[in-house]
């Protein structure tokens, strides 16, 4: 982050790294014009006093107004080509069966890669506590609503694409194609992500 004058604030992309989301500064009591620099692959998300404002787009923008001194104003620069990979297993056994009435309990393993489609419902959903964006957060939600999709939607795909239970393990694409959608719907909807891919890594036969 470079800082022209007091309350001239700027960013550059070098500044994010490539996986990170979100950047947040707080600029506290300030008593000057503000001028924010969005750069190239970012939006902004502008806080006063606690309270959002709106969602700036590329440019260079005057974020106080007259009269406005001695206010806290909180920059949320959210990037729109970083991506964030997330593991996922599913915690518990997944009970499918076949067309010919064989039965198993499998569970799986993969990772899914996400970017931003909504920054400001994104970031409100992943702040920790004190209004701090968590990876941690993040990865963890993400984890435990993909999840809750990937038990119905297999067992579905299971028995609509006749795949059988000797076949399970072999059908990692097959299963990732059809779940993605899925999980693009759910995540976007509920934590304003886009999904990027979403992979099957193994399926294990207990």
């Amino acid at each position: 982050m470079s800082l022209f004058g007091p309350d001239y604030v700027s960013l550059s992309g070098a500044d994010i790294e490539k996986n990170q989301l979100f950047e947040r500064k707080v600029i506290a009591r300030t008593k000057k014009k503000t001028v924010v620099v969005v750069p190239c692959g970012y939006n902004t998300i502008l806080f006063k006093q606690g309270e959002y404002v709106n969602v700036l787009p590329e440019g260079k923008h005057s974020v106080t107004q007259r009269g406005e001194k001695g206010i806290s104003i909180e920059i949320v620069f959210a990037s729109r080509t970083s991506r964030v990979v997330v593991k996922w297993g599913t915690p518990i056994n997944i009970d499918v069966s076949d067309k010919d009435g064989n039965f198993a309990k499998v569970k799986m393993r993969g990772y899914m890669t996400v970017g931003l489609a909504e920054p400001r419902k994104a970031f409100l959903e992943f702040v920790d506590s004190d209004g701090v964006y968590s990876e941690e957060i993040l990865h963890n939600k993400l984890r435990s609503r993909v999840c809750n999709e990937i038990q119905p939607t297999t067992v579905k795909a299971i028995n609509e694409r006749n795949i059988s239970i000797s076949d399970i393990a072999n059908s990692c694409s097959e299963l990732s194609a059809i779940i993605a959608p899925v999980a693009a719907e759910a995540l976007k909807r509920d934590y304003g992500l886009a999904l990027d891919s979403f992979v099957i890594e193994a399926i294990i036969i207990e």
